[in-house]
């Protein structure tokens, strides 16, 4: 747990050009290392969002250890699963702007496709799984959130490995631009039913939130303006996913959330079948429920929303 926190630090602290930066370096040089230790999930979850291109090679190399424990194995499959996705969306993404050099630190666009390939497979074995195995849930020891230790009574509660792969391969599949959303069909905290595809709306958005996720709540003002001042145009929903019912009411009944919301839980079924894994998630769906674009900065959302609105 003690290299975890020094990781987190370092990428709270440290960008590549500071001293601090050089924990990071280590923590992935010696991940190896760490292999035998469950609190090792909690380290690979936070290594795999990181830009840095040893980090595959690292996975990869526990990965072809033969004494790592199943519930690790399954882990690191998982997260390297989605950091190959992620680096071939990005290179993908590079590629298509004109004039736009893709930077020499992504793979070939061969290599790339490959690791896609790679992590399709993958994720699909890891659906299939039956073992049970469940990603580890931590709680804060500091007040900024950086120094963690286990929750027990959350990891319990924590979607199981196969279920985060089910979710990471239905996020790939139907939640790209230009790919039809799902029938997502839920109950209102009003009490009424919302159904995505028999919206008929011009556009709609749905945002993941809880109760006390700072950035999410940032993005409500928009969201308010937004579903106020175009209400015959725009849907927008939010689903909340926390614990409790109550804390979820309490949004509604304070006038922080003046629009559609529903209640998901914790984890969430719609979340974890949706693969959420960052708050907020947004989604944009235009009239013919094909998403458009998704997880909009909240200082950008209006401006992507009018612009749509208006054609442009």
């Amino acid at each position: 747990m003690a290299i975890l926190n020094l990781a987190n630090i370092s990428r709270s602290y440290g960008g590549v050009s500071r001293p601090v930066h050089v924990v990071l370096k280590q923590t992935i040089s010696r991940l190896e290392e760490y292999r035998r230790c469950r609190d090792s999930m909690l380290l690979i979850a936070s290594l795999s969002s990181s830009d840095m291109p040893s980090v595959k090679k690292e996975f990869d190399e526990i990965l072809d250890c033969n004494d790592t424990l199943p519930e690790l194995t399954e882990c690191v499959k998982y997260y390297r699963a989605r950091l190959m996705l992620r680096i071939a969306d990005e290179r993908n993404a590079y590629s298509a702007e004109p004039g736009i050099k893709v930077p020499s630190y992504f793979p070939n666009e061969q290599t790339a496709e490959a690791w896609r390939q790679l992590a399709i497979i993958d994720l699909g074995a890891l659906s299939r799984s039956t073992s049970g195995h469940r990603m580890m849930r931590s709680a804060s020891l500091s007040e900024l959130g950086i120094v963690r230790t286990e929750d027990p009574a959350q990891t319990a509660r924590s979607p199981t490995f196969a279920e985060l792969a089910e979710g990471a391969l239905f996020r790939d599949q139907h939640l790209k631009p230009g790919r039809l959303g799902p029938d997502l069909s839920v109950e209102l905290l009003s009490g009424d039913t919302w159904n995505l595809r028999q919206d008929d709306s011009s556009l709609t958005i749905i945002q993941f939130s809880f109760t006390g996720c700072a950035p999410c709540e940032k993005m409500y003002p928009v969201l308010k303006r937004l579903s106020a001042k175009h209400s015959e145009r725009l849907t927008v929903l939010t689903v909340m996913t926390d614990e409790n019912r109550e804390l979820s009411e309490r949004s509604i009944k304070s006038g922080k959330i003046s629009w559609l919301c529903c209640w998901d839980g914790r984890p969430g079924e719609i979340a974890t079948r949706w693969g959420v894994n960052r708050f907020p998630s947004t989604y944009i769906f235009d009239d013919d429920h094909r998403v458009v674009s998704s997880n909009i900065p909240a200082e950008y959302l209006e401006q992507v929303i009018e612009a749509q609105l208006n054609g442009e």
